[in-house]
């Protein structure tokens, strides 16, 4: 639980990230690809202690589409 409590502004931050970018991107409509980007945002920000910027306005689609890929050919998340 303390772990947990040390992460818990940096995940807020990221959730609500993740609230606006859903709302810019698609009109507030949640695809399944969103939540890839919010969950590697997520496991980066803990893992990592950095930010991928996968939520933000000038994401590179590039990027986020590499890892998307790479995410999908691992087999993560039964995709």
């Amino acid at each position: 639980p303390k772990a947990a409590h040390m992460y818990a502004p940096y995940l807020d931050q990221i959730s609500k990230d993740f609230i606006d970018f859903v709302r810019r991107k698609n009109s507030g409509e949640l695809k399944n690809a969103d939540l890839n980007l919010w969950s590697m945002e997520s496991v980066a920000g803990i893992v990592l202690e950095r930010r991928l910027g996968l939520l933000k306005d000038d994401n590179d689609s590039v990027k986020a589409k590499e890892l998307l890929t790479v995410e999908k050919s691992c087999g993560f998340y039964g995709l």
